[in-house]
């Protein structure tokens, strides 16, 4: 691994310079100098970020992506946001994931970790409240007023730590990415409006991106439960109104075992879900039946 050093900004941290720290120890051996003042001189062999000006520093004007808003607002890029699109094809790379899943795996990333820290590190919405961000809690890794700590060190913990947090970001966003081939083949080979999986797939983001025109008739998936048996799963109107298209019966939601089977004569109908989305079952032809009398119940 190639060995460089970085420069960024000293004092309180956030998780901007933390994670543009992250992502580097994701395909460098990083040496890190923290600094009030860049120096005149830097080496080719030096990357310096949120200070100083330069490539990756946010601060000298203002850079708006073009691929995300926050109620109404558009995001400026921060380093953190910098550094990941210039860096992020070769850190995806290391992690395994395959080149043609690249860009769909950078998005992901993107939008569920990178677009929040720009966000919060150029005041698009307050960090303050109940529920933790991830720039909240890389807040709370400086050192408190009375801790007897640097803040050197305490960033190099925080580093660690973003580092996990990335590293559970790229793991599920390559999975994702590379599901979107088995998802469009479900598509392709669905029949009579059902999706069947040969194990559980991340397929909700790749099934409504995707540009067939059959996503539009399917109603139910069945794949192969962690539980053991089969799930059916009714499909949502989008990927952001999580309501079902076709739900269960309203009468089946929450019963017994032997109350389903005694209401629906199948014999492997073992759960409905309250929110009636989700059914379980014992065979693929309960899972077949289920769909069938659903379509009949709610016809």
């Amino acid at each position: 691994m190639k060995e460089i050093n970085v420069i960024t900004h000293a004092g309180l941290f956030h998780a901007d310079e933390v994670l543009c720290t992250a992502m580097l120890k994701k395909i460098y051996h990083v040496n890190v100098r923290r600094v009030f003042q860049v120096p005149e001189e830097i080496d080719e062999n030096t990357i310096v970020y949120d200070i100083g000006g330069g490539q990756f520093d946010h601060h000298t004007e203002e850079n708006k992506r073009n691929n995300g808003f926050h109620e109404g607002t558009q995001i400026p890029y921060a380093s953190c946001g910098l550094v990941w699109d210039h860096f992020y094809k070769e850190i995806l790379l290391a992690k395994g994931c395959a080149e043609d899943a690249v860009e769909d795996a950078k998005e992901k990333v993107d939008q569920d970790l990178i677009l929040g820290i720009d966000a919060a590190d150029n005041g698009v919405f307050s960090m303050e409240g109940s529920a933790l961000t991830v720039s909240g809690i890389v807040r709370l890794a400086n050192p408190a007023w009375n801790d007897n700590v640097s803040t050197d060190e305490a960033f190099h913990k925080a580093v660690d730590l973003a580092g996990e947090i990335l590293e559970l970001v790229l793991h599920q966003a390559i999975a994702q990415a590379a599901a979107k081939k088995i998802v469009e083949k479900a598509i392709d080979d669905a029949r009579d409006g059902i999706m069947v999986f040969d194990r559980y797939t991340s397929w909700h983001t790749a099934f409504f991106l995707s540009a067939n025109p059959k996503t539009a008739k399917i109603d139910f998936l069945i794949y192969p439960s962690l539980r053991g048996g089969y799930n059916v799963q009714a499909v949502p109107v989008s990927l952001t109104d999580r309501t079902s298209r076709l739900p269960f019966p309203e009468a089946w939601r929450g019963k017994t075992p032997e109350e389903l089977q005694a209401m629906t004569s199948i014999a492997g109908l073992t759960f409905c879900h309250n929110s009636g989305f989700l059914c379980a079952c014992k065979t693929l032809d309960d899972a077949y039946q289920i769909v069938s009398l659903t379509r009949k119940v709610t016809a």
